[in-house]
């Protein structure tokens, strides 16, 4: 009577470590690693706000693990690398997001 009884599920406990430990990484990591696209590179097409910000915060994007260069015309760029976030890797489209994210951050 009025005994404690303590279940601990090691499994669990044991992920909620690693994702400790994966979270941490990731969020102290100055740039994640990146993963080329196939070919020579996609074409995103942005909108002159969206190359402001790109120019303003190309720092920022190239830390999310973002490469790019400009495009053949004045309004895209062509994304050449990816962010590899624990294997998954995002979109060349991701990279208008990101831009948008940071400049919203600002």
């Amino acid at each position: 009577p009025g005994g404690v009884v303590l279940i601990v599920d090691q499994h669990a406990a044991s992920e909620r470590v690693e994702l400790e430990r994966l979270q941490h990484e990731i969020l102290t990591a100055k740039k994640l690693p990146s993963e080329a696209v196939h070919g020579p590179g996609t074409t995103v097409t942005l909108l002159a706000e969206e190359r402001r910000w790109l120019q303003k915060h190309g720092g920022f994007v190239e830390g999310w693990g973002f490469r790019w260069r400009a495009g053949a015309a004045d309004h895209e760029v062509v994304v050449t690398h990816v962010p590899n976030i624990l294997g998954t890797f995002l979109e060349p489209k991701d990279l208008k997001g990101v831009v948008s994210a940071a400049e919203a951050s600002q």
